[in-house]
């Protein structure tokens, strides 16, 4: 998955979340749930489920789990799993070598 595809499905649900202001945090995750299919919905079906990937480190075993419970935390955890590593750093250069023409009106 890259990492525009992952910006824009969570900049259309963030839109569409905010003009539902009334909407609770955990009907916001069932809906998102709804949406998600392949790769991304086992994912956040291990995510929401609390299933666990032990980790060995240097014969010792380290227990991970990420707890998503809000929209918040769904948008940050699928964010640092699905984004191509350096892709925020790559956009941010992009956008900083970002130049007005002679005569371009903005």
């Amino acid at each position: 998955m890259n990492g525009e595809v992952v910006d824009f499905w969570l900049c259309s649900f963030s839109t569409y979340f905010k003009t539902c202001t009334m909407m609770e945090e955990d009907m916001k995750l069932q809906i998102t749930t709804l949406q998600l299919e392949g790769l991304v919905q086992t994912w956040l079906y291990t995510q929401l489920n609390n299933i666990s990937l032990v980790v060995e480190l240097r014969d010792q075993a380290e227990t991970r789990s990420t707890h998503i419970t809000t929209w918040d935390d769904f948008f940050q955890a699928l964010r640092a799993h699905f984004y191509p590593l350096g892709y925020l750093q790559n956009l941010l250069s992009k956008w900083l070598q970002l130049q007005q023409l002679l005569n371009q009106l903005v």
